[in-house]
């Protein structure tokens, strides 16, 4: 994603947490510390420390947007990430590159 908006400052990606909670432990407070946060430069610091595996600090609020997430994702049947829309719905099955992005994005333009 940072290629992408590095090259194409017309694109725009929305980041929904959604822990696999299944394989990481702790994804589940890490998500809700990002969700928590108090402004957007502080969730992506949050969230580049999580990507980095290293310490996130606990939640300063209560949320239920994680487990909405959760339920929406087990019901619209995504399992796995990332996984990518397009803005018109369609799911993205595509090898994730910048270039295979930016290309199915725009339809090569």
């Amino acid at each position: 994603m940072k290629q992408v908006i590095k090259q194409r400052e017309d694109i725009v990606f929305y980041l929904i947490m959604y822990p696999l909670t299944s394989i990481h432990d702790d994804a589940y407070r890490k998500s809700k510390s990002i969700v928590c946060a108090k402004d957007n430069n502080e969730r992506l610091k949050r969230l580049e420390l999580a990507y980095d595996k290293k310490p996130v600090p606990d939640p300063e609020c209560e949320t239920t947007a994680i487990d909405v997430n959760m339920q929406v994702a087990s019901d619209i049947g995504v399992f796995s990430t990332p996984t990518v829309f397009a803005g018109d719905g369609r799911r993205l099955n595509i090898q994730l590159t910048a270039e295979s992005l930016i290309s199915e994005i725009t339809g090569g333009k």
